[in-house]
């Protein structure tokens, strides 16, 4: 009986996420409501970044969640990775609406 390869191709949009998610919290100076932008642009771009990894999240928890029900071993590395992923979407989808909210009350 041949083991099972863990599929490391999961481990990719989990890391794109947070390294998006910090730089929308650099590009947004943390959230602070009395902080203004570096540049007019920041505004726009940490808006697009947060949308790419609220999307990217989807698609980690998904993967993740499908490699899990076709796994024929132990799936418990895959509920875990299953687990971050749906923590990453749910932080992402935060840091969207933040970023909605901060972009508008910024200009």
């Amino acid at each position: 009986m041949r083991s099972e390869e863990f599929n490391y191709l999961l481990l990719v949009p989990i890391a794109l996420v947070i390294v998006l998610d910090v730089v929308v919290l650099i590009l947004t100076k943390g959230f602070k409501h009395y902080t203004e932008l570096d540049f007019p642009g920041a505004g726009i771009i940490a808006f697009v970044l947060s949308m790419l990894a609220t999307g990217l999240a989807v698609l980690s928890y998904k993967m993740a969640r499908d490699e899990e029900e076709f796994s024929f071993g132990e799936g418990k590395v895959y509920t875990a990775l299953k687990i971050i992923a749906l923590g990453l979407l749910i932080y992402s989808a935060l840091s969207f609406a933040l970023v909605i909210v901060f972009c508008i009350f910024s200009f």
